[in-house]
């Protein structure tokens, strides 16, 4: 649990989208404040004004989203359009890259209320081909709804893709048969520029990620101590009022530096928090040796 004693935080209503969170982002306009709805799912808009955003989807803004229960990071283009084809990559912090060209992202919570709602669209909502399945919403890590061709008086319909965690993979799921890697109908290959802008963007946004793409340096840890105090550089001049408390996990990155170690800790609201806290108090004072 991090407990900051300096700010006393707003209590936000939890209905759908509305809880607003700060993120380590680039701090500018360009990156709009985080939207997470109930459990773990977190997106922010970055705005094309970004180099990287702006080549990736020309005409429209980036839609970045996160889950707690995910090491991915799933990258749209936010196009507030009735299109079938859409452009999704899922990479991770080791740089590995998936591209799909179906499916819209929707929060977890969209389910929260039922299975079967209807789907809104810019021209008019539309409904699910088929309810959707509840062990696999709350198994996956981040759901697509598939427009396609419904062949009834509402000429389409939406499907779900669940894209659930398998270790260091994730697999994706529709009307109850595994997606394959394979299909070019849903997947198609990632150029090197494409490459280059996607992990250079997550990079920017999320800047642990420059440092998580080397998974060796990184090490989960919990903390001993009642309370660790966090701190903006590695000495006890920089802050030290915030704390973690004993049992909390935090990912410690890289060696332990004049007595303390660089962590990351992710809040149960998605918050990303990134400092520095004394290497002793999650026994890592041998990382520098």
């Amino acid at each position: 649990m991090f407990v900051d004693c300096k700010i006393n935080l707003p209590k936000f209503g939890v209905a759908g989208f509305a809880i607003l969170i700060s993120v380590n982002a680039v701090a500018d306009e360009r990156v709009h404040p985080a939207k997470c709805g109930i459990g773990d799912e977190c997106t922010i808009i970055v705005q094309n004004s970004i180099p990287e955003a702006s080549r990736l989807c020309q005409n429209s803004p980036v839609q970045m989203s996160w889950s707690r229960k995910s090491s991915w990071t799933l990258i749209s283009c936010s196009c507030d359009c009735s299109d079938q084809n859409n452009k999704n990559w899922f990479i991770n912090g080791d740089g590995l890259v998936i591209g799909m060209g179906v499916g819209r992202y929707f929060h977890r919570s969209f389910f929260a209320s039922g299975l079967n709602p209807m789907i809104p669209d810019i021209m008019a909502s539309h409904s699910m081909c088929k309810p959707a399945d509840r062990t696999m919403v709350d198994r996956s890590s981040f759901l697509l709804l598939d427009k396609r061709p419904s062949h009834k008086s509402d000429p389409y319909c939406y499907d779900v893709i669940y894209i659930s965690e398998n270790k260091k993979n994730i697999d994706f799921f529709e009307g109850g048969r595994v997606i394959r890697r394979s299909d070019r109908d849903y997947f198609y290959e990632i150029g090197d520029s494409e490459r280059g802008d996607l992990i250079s963007l997550v990079g920017k946004v999320f800047p642990v990620w420059s440092s998580a793409r080397n998974q060796a340096k990184q090490k989960s840890l919990a903390v001993l101590v009642d309370r660790a105090y966090l701190y903006d550089r590695p000495f006890f001049q920089g802050d030290g009022k915030s704390y973690l408390i004993k049992g909390d996990r935090v990912n410690v990155i890289g060696s332990a530096e004049n007595g303390f170690v660089k962590f990351r800790y992710i809040t149960r609201k998605g918050r990303i928090i990134e400092k520095w806290l004394k290497c002793e108090d999650v026994n890592s004072c041998e990382m520098g040796k």
